[in-house]
Protein backbone atom coordinates (compact mmCIF):
# COMPACT_ATOMS: atom_id res chain seq x y z
CA UNK A 1 0.00 0.00 0.00
CA UNK A 2 1.35 3.21 -0.98
CA UNK A 3 2.08 6.25 1.85
CA UNK A 4 -0.79 8.30 2.44
CA UNK A 5 -0.62 11.54 1.09
CA UNK A 6 1.43 14.25 3.45
CA UNK A 7 3.10 11.22 5.48
CA UNK A 8 6.92 11.17 6.25
CA UNK A 9 8.50 8.02 6.11
CA UNK A 10 9.86 7.84 10.22
CA UNK A 11 13.23 8.84 10.55
CA UNK A 12 15.70 6.96 13.39
CA UNK A 13 15.70 8.84 16.65
CA UNK A 14 18.15 9.32 18.88
CA UNK A 15 21.78 11.62 18.10
CA UNK A 16 23.91 11.54 15.21
CA UNK A 17 27.38 9.14 16.22
CA UNK A 18 28.83 12.08 14.46
CA UNK A 19 27.09 14.74 17.53
CA UNK A 20 27.40 12.27 19.96
CA UNK A 21 31.23 11.83 19.19
CA UNK A 22 32.00 15.74 19.40
CA UNK A 23 30.03 15.74 22.69
CA UNK A 24 32.41 13.01 23.93
CA UNK A 25 35.86 15.14 22.34
CA UNK A 26 34.48 18.31 23.71
CA UNK A 27 33.75 16.89 27.38
CA UNK A 28 37.45 15.28 27.19
CA UNK A 29 38.92 18.56 26.79
CA UNK A 30 36.98 20.58 29.09
CA UNK A 31 38.00 17.74 31.99
CA UNK A 32 41.80 17.92 30.75
CA UNK A 33 41.71 21.56 30.53
CA UNK A 34 40.49 21.55 34.13
CA UNK A 35 43.18 19.09 35.26
CA UNK A 36 46.00 21.31 33.76
CA UNK A 37 44.90 24.64 35.13
CA UNK A 38 44.59 22.91 38.47
CA UNK A 39 48.32 21.94 38.59
CA UNK A 40 49.14 25.33 37.13
CA UNK A 41 47.19 27.71 39.13
CA UNK A 42 49.19 25.52 41.88
CA UNK A 43 52.48 25.94 40.71
CA UNK A 44 52.26 29.32 39.07
CA UNK A 45 49.46 31.11 41.23
CA UNK A 46 45.94 32.09 40.01
CA UNK A 47 47.26 34.66 37.48
CA UNK A 48 48.51 31.93 35.19
CA UNK A 49 48.52 32.32 31.74
CA UNK A 50 45.34 30.74 30.25
CA UNK A 51 46.89 29.93 26.75
CA UNK A 52 49.91 28.82 28.55
CA UNK A 53 47.07 26.08 30.15
CA UNK A 54 45.72 25.72 26.44
CA UNK A 55 49.29 24.41 25.36
CA UNK A 56 49.97 22.34 28.32
CA UNK A 57 46.16 20.69 27.85
CA UNK A 58 47.31 19.76 24.36
CA UNK A 59 44.50 22.04 22.70
CA UNK A 60 43.68 25.05 21.09
CA UNK A 61 43.18 28.69 22.30
CA UNK A 62 39.76 28.70 20.51
CA UNK A 63 39.08 25.22 22.86
CA UNK A 64 39.56 26.82 25.98
CA UNK A 65 37.61 29.80 25.27
CA UNK A 66 34.63 28.04 23.93
CA UNK A 67 34.49 26.23 27.25
CA UNK A 68 36.14 29.15 30.00
CA UNK A 69 35.61 32.45 28.04
CA UNK A 70 38.29 34.15 30.48
CA UNK A 71 40.41 33.09 32.76
CA UNK A 72 38.17 33.54 36.36
CA UNK A 73 35.78 31.16 34.32
CA UNK A 74 38.97 28.58 34.13
CA UNK A 75 39.71 29.31 37.93
CA UNK A 76 36.10 29.12 39.20
CA UNK A 77 35.73 25.30 36.99
CA UNK A 78 38.62 24.46 39.60
CA UNK A 79 37.50 26.50 42.44
CA UNK A 80 33.84 24.51 41.93
CA UNK A 81 35.62 21.16 42.09
CA UNK A 82 37.21 22.00 45.02
CA UNK A 83 33.88 23.12 46.78
CA UNK A 84 32.64 19.90 45.93
CA UNK A 85 35.29 18.03 47.54
CA UNK A 86 34.91 20.32 50.57
CA UNK A 87 31.25 19.85 51.01
CA UNK A 88 31.85 15.66 50.68
CA UNK A 89 34.70 16.46 53.73
CA UNK A 90 32.34 18.09 55.41
CA UNK A 91 29.50 15.34 55.68
CA UNK A 92 32.63 12.52 55.98
CA UNK A 93 33.74 14.06 58.96
CA UNK A 94 30.18 14.38 60.45
CA UNK A 95 29.92 10.88 60.16
CA UNK A 96 32.84 10.27 62.11
CA UNK A 97 32.32 8.15 65.38
CA UNK A 98 35.85 9.04 66.90
CA UNK A 99 35.96 12.80 66.21
CA UNK A 100 34.43 15.26 68.48
CA UNK A 101 32.06 18.02 67.11
CA UNK A 102 34.24 20.82 67.96
CA UNK A 103 37.31 18.62 66.46
CA UNK A 104 35.21 18.15 63.01
CA UNK A 105 34.72 21.62 62.70
CA UNK A 106 38.53 22.82 62.87
CA UNK A 107 39.58 19.70 60.45
CA UNK A 108 37.29 20.97 58.17
CA UNK A 109 38.56 24.40 58.41
CA UNK A 110 42.10 23.28 58.15
CA UNK A 111 41.12 21.34 55.29
CA UNK A 112 39.63 24.64 53.54
CA UNK A 113 42.57 26.99 54.51
CA UNK A 114 44.77 24.05 53.02
CA UNK A 115 42.39 24.25 50.03
CA UNK A 116 42.81 27.99 49.38
CA UNK A 117 46.21 28.16 50.12
CA UNK A 118 47.16 25.66 47.15
CA UNK A 119 46.25 28.49 44.90
CA UNK A 120 48.51 31.32 45.10
CA UNK A 121 46.11 34.88 45.27
CA UNK A 122 42.64 32.56 45.36
CA UNK A 123 41.77 34.51 48.96
CA UNK A 124 42.11 37.80 47.30
CA UNK A 125 39.96 36.65 44.34
CA UNK A 126 37.54 33.90 45.97
CA UNK A 127 34.78 36.66 46.63
CA UNK A 128 34.41 38.01 43.45
CA UNK A 129 34.63 34.41 41.68
CA UNK A 130 31.83 33.48 43.88
CA UNK A 131 29.60 36.82 42.92
CA UNK A 132 30.07 36.69 39.13
CA UNK A 133 30.74 32.72 37.86
CA UNK A 134 27.11 30.74 37.73
CA UNK A 135 29.39 27.61 37.99
CA UNK A 136 30.27 28.17 41.40
CA UNK A 137 26.85 28.96 42.82
CA UNK A 138 25.42 25.33 43.50
CA UNK A 139 28.70 23.60 44.38
CA UNK A 140 29.30 26.77 46.75
CA UNK A 141 25.68 26.45 48.39
CA UNK A 142 26.49 22.21 48.90
CA UNK A 143 29.61 23.20 50.53
CA UNK A 144 27.72 25.71 52.53
CA UNK A 145 25.15 23.56 53.65
CA UNK A 146 27.67 20.82 54.37
CA UNK A 147 29.78 22.57 56.56
CA UNK A 148 26.66 24.06 58.34
CA UNK A 149 25.90 20.64 59.93
CA UNK A 150 29.16 20.56 61.22
CA UNK A 151 28.87 23.85 62.73
CA UNK A 152 25.07 23.49 64.38
CA UNK A 153 26.33 19.89 65.88
CA UNK A 154 29.13 22.12 67.82
CA UNK A 155 26.97 24.49 68.91
CA UNK A 156 24.57 21.85 70.17
CA UNK A 157 27.56 20.40 72.08
CA UNK A 158 29.19 23.72 73.52
CA UNK A 159 32.24 23.17 71.47
CA UNK A 160 31.59 26.31 69.49
CA UNK A 161 30.40 29.83 70.68
CA UNK A 162 26.36 30.16 69.59
CA UNK A 163 26.64 33.41 67.79
CA UNK A 164 29.23 32.22 65.47
CA UNK A 165 27.65 31.76 61.76
CA UNK A 166 29.02 29.59 59.05
CA UNK A 167 29.46 32.97 57.12
CA UNK A 168 31.91 34.12 59.90
CA UNK A 169 34.12 31.14 59.52
CA UNK A 170 34.32 30.82 55.86
CA UNK A 171 35.39 34.38 56.02
CA UNK A 172 38.02 34.00 58.94
CA UNK A 173 39.54 31.26 56.85
CA UNK A 174 39.95 32.54 53.72
CA UNK A 175 41.64 35.84 55.94
CA UNK A 176 44.18 33.43 57.10
CA UNK A 177 44.52 31.93 54.02
CA UNK A 178 45.35 35.82 52.45
CA UNK A 179 47.32 36.33 55.65
CA UNK A 180 49.43 33.69 55.13
CA UNK A 181 50.54 34.29 51.53
CA UNK A 182 52.41 37.35 53.07
CA UNK A 183 55.41 35.18 54.76
CA UNK A 184 57.72 32.90 54.19
CA UNK A 185 56.28 29.08 55.19
CA UNK A 186 52.60 30.18 54.68
CA UNK A 187 51.13 26.88 55.01
CA UNK A 188 52.53 26.17 58.70
CA UNK A 189 51.87 30.04 59.38
CA UNK A 190 47.87 29.69 58.19
CA UNK A 191 47.52 26.11 60.21
CA UNK A 192 49.02 28.55 63.40
CA UNK A 193 46.93 31.67 62.81
CA UNK A 194 43.73 29.55 62.02
CA UNK A 195 44.35 27.56 65.09
CA UNK A 196 44.88 30.65 67.46
CA UNK A 197 41.73 32.34 65.66
CA UNK A 198 39.47 29.36 66.78
CA UNK A 199 40.89 29.21 70.12
CA UNK A 200 38.35 32.20 70.78
CA UNK A 201 35.62 31.02 69.24
CA UNK A 202 35.23 26.62 70.61
CA UNK A 203 33.73 27.43 73.39
CA UNK A 204 30.00 28.66 74.82
CA UNK A 205 29.18 32.26 74.63
CA UNK A 206 28.50 32.45 78.30
CA UNK A 207 31.64 31.22 79.35
CA UNK A 208 33.70 33.56 76.62
CA UNK A 209 31.15 37.04 78.64
CA UNK A 210 32.64 35.30 81.87
CA UNK A 211 36.33 36.24 80.94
Amino acid sequence: MSEAAGTRPEVASGPPEAARARRADAARNERRLLEVARETFEREGVDASPESIAKLAGVGVGTLYRHFPTRRALLAGVVAEEFTHLAVRADELLGEPDLDAGGAVRRWLLELVAAVSRFRGLSAQSAAIMAVEERVAAPCQAMHESFGRLVYRAKRAGTLRRDVSVEDLLLLSCSVAWAAEQVQDGGAYADRLLVLALEGIERDETIASSV
